[in-house]
């Protein structure tokens, strides 16, 4: 039997208990019987246990489901995505934009300079 298994019937255990546990109770409490100091402790010990115990599964449950998903995707729990910076990129890119803006600039300067430098003269 697998964990997810087991854990699934701990939880319906545990919850099963603390059911229990509450309908003692609750009999105590309607009744009254002579024994009824015994029986309101044991139910309440039974309602602790059993929501203990369900808890404590729940939290494993979930647990193992993530360290599941972390194994698909190759991944351990404390690891994370790495997501490639793409700022780095984008910087490089103006900068080619840029020069290149820089460069049609230039050339279009000088080309107006040397129009104006033959005007002149």
């Amino acid at each position: 039997m697998n964990n997810k298994r087991r854990n699934i019937i701990r939880i319906i255990l545990g919850g099963y208990l603390a059911f229990l546990g509450a309908r003692i109770l609750l009999e105590v409490i309607q009744n009254k019987p002579s024994d009824g100091v015994i029986m309101g402790v044991l139910s309440v010990l039974f309602i602790a246990i059993g929501g203990t115990y369900a808890i404590f599964s729940i939290r494993h449950l979930i647990k193992t489901s993530k360290n599941e998903n972390a194994g698909n995707t190759g991944l351990d729990q404390t690891q994370e995505l790495k997501i490639p910076d793409v700022s780095e990129e984008r910087m490089k890119i103006q900068t080619r934009k840029g020069n290149e803006t820089n460069k049609t600039a230039k050339e279009d300067g000088v080309a107006e300079k040397g129009k104006n430098n033959s005007e002149v003269m």
